[in-house]
């Protein structure tokens, strides 16, 4: 998938750097050092992606259910 390799290509052009991305697109900010999973405004859950998965809460229900239309 093509926006998952840009976002890893964000992260090797600069390693040093704190970066902010905002996406809707769950499965581009996997590979992110923390998840900041905001309901309306509010931050609900934070974390390592692997962690935030493990919880089982809402931001595994939604990569869930994000991931469940883009497979083939």
């Amino acid at each position: 998938m093509r926006w998952i390799q840009s976002a890893r290509m964000i992260f090797e052009v600069f390693p040093d750097k704190t970066i902010v991305m905002i996406s809707h697109r769950l499965a581009t900010i996997r590979y992110v050092g923390q998840v900041y999973f905001m309901e309306p405004g509010e931050i609900e859950e934070h974390g390592p992606y692997r962690q935030l998965m493990e919880l089982q809460g809402q931001y595994a229900g939604f990569y869930r259910t994000q991931a469940e239309k883009y497979e083939y």
